[in-house]
């Protein structure tokens, strides 16, 4: 599984919302895939006309968009961004996200040095308040439980969660900037790609106010507090004393 952008927040509420809907039932096929039409004339025209090729001009205007290079700005240089790409930051986070048709806030703090990355979160979903904690270490990824006292290794989990995990954003690419509205706010941000998967980071007073993306239609915000370049001492140690499944 190829790892995206901005699972670090989005596996956790993944794994606390499938925690919370185990036993949900798939949505009923009506039939209506595209596999299952029949196609029209219609239908093929507008084939045949995807497949014109392009014209001298139109390949000129797509070269000229490939080459276009965006520059970070000045504040952006000495932000989270940067500190996420040199590999060491830390940071608080209010996150919103809206899956499974629902819409999930959650609370928590996410740590990174040199590939290992600690996140915590507290999440409001389907009634329940789930607190949980991931240590990536070692490129292993391990979900402790303080309640019970058990570390899990996510390799014993579902792919999705062993290989959503991310704590290297070396490999972040600038390709957009603008001005748009989070949390109520007009500010600019900077769009940055990694893995195929993007994300708008908004900036505010030469620091990283919120960040914004949206996986498989599903959308998240999530609101930055106290970031630095600086990591707690022991964030990845592993708790003692707790049994390992």
């Amino acid at each position: 599984m190829r790892k995206t952008l901005v699972p670090a927040l989005f596996v956790i509420f993944a794994l606390s919302a499938l925690t919370a809907c185990r036993g949900g039932k798939s949505a009923p096929d009506n039939g209506d895939s595209a596999s299952s039409k029949t196609p029209t004339a219609s239908d093929n025209t507008s084939a045949t006309k995807e497949k014109q090729p392009q014209s001298v001009e139109d390949n000129a205007k797509t070269s000229e968009n490939e080459a276009q290079e965006f520059e970070a700005s000045d504040q952006s240089k000495e932000s989270l961004i940067q500190w996420m790409i040199d590999g060491s930051f830390s940071y608080d986070f209010v996150m919103t996200a809206e899956a499974l048709g629902q819409k999930v806030e959650s609370i928590g703090s996410m740590a990174a040095n040199d590939g290992d990355a600690l996140i915590i979160t507290e999440v409001n979903a389907m009634g329940q308040r789930i607190k949980s904690k991931i240590i990536v270490k070692d490129d292993v990824t391990y979900i402790i439980d303080d309640a019970n006292k058990l570390i899990t290794k996510a390799s014993n989990l579902s792919a999705e969660v062993a290989n959503g995990m991310i704590a290297d954003y070396s490999g972040l690419k600038l390709v957009n900037s603008g001005a748009g509205e989070i949390d109520g706010k007009t500010l600019p941000y900077e769009e940055y790609e990694m893995n195929g998967s993007t994300v708008k980071f908004y900036l505010e007073n030469g620091q990283v106010y919120g960040m914004e993306s949206e996986i498989a239609g599903h959308k998240t915000v999530t609101i930055i507090t106290n970031p630095s370049n600086k990591v707690p001492d022991g964030a990845f140690d592993l708790p003692a004393g707790y049994k390992e499944m």
